[in-house]
């Protein structure tokens, strides 16, 4: 579902590259964005959804960047496939993504795409598959300290 800015699991038992229903991602990427304790709170994020349809195709695209303490920001950009289930939910899956954080006047920390040829390319400083993309900025920037 990556609703959890992760490459891996939001719900035990979920896979992260499944069809899950659209107010179900979006609820888990609201609550994970609540309780993450390296949100900036004086800072507003700028995550926006749209939906755009192209050639009668309809995607989910999510756009803008989180602000996190130590000055960091994350850049987020998501693209999702949709399709409607027999009784009308709206499904997504992600399709694309693309992580991009810096500590803002310095250097970037670190950067997570899956726009490679070889689609388990990453390109990051640490990994840990427990953890998500705001586990490993909290990390990196304490660490620098």
């Amino acid at each position: 579902m990556e609703a959890r800015f992760t490459r891996t699991q939001t719900t035990v038992g979920a896979d992260p590259h499944q069809w899950h229903t659209y107010e179900q991602y979006r609820l888990v990427h609201d609550q994970r964005l609540e309780e993450h304790d390296f949100i900036d709170r004086t800072r507003q994020d700028t995550l926006v959804f749209e939906e755009v349809e192209n050639e009668g195709v309809l995607f989910i695209h999510l756009e803008g960047n989180i602000y996190c303490l130590n000055g960091v920001t994350l850049k987020v950009e998501k693209w999702f496939e949709t399709r409607k289930t027999p009784i009308g939910l709206l499904q997504v899956r992600g399709v694309t993504y693309r992580y991009i954080a810096y500590k803002r006047g310095a250097n970037l920390l670190l950067k997570y795409h899956n726009l490679h040829v070889d689609e388990d390319e990453y390109i990051h400083r640490i990994y840990d598959p427990e953890t998500d993309v705001l586990d490993e900025l909290e990390q990196l920037t304490y660490a620098d300290e």
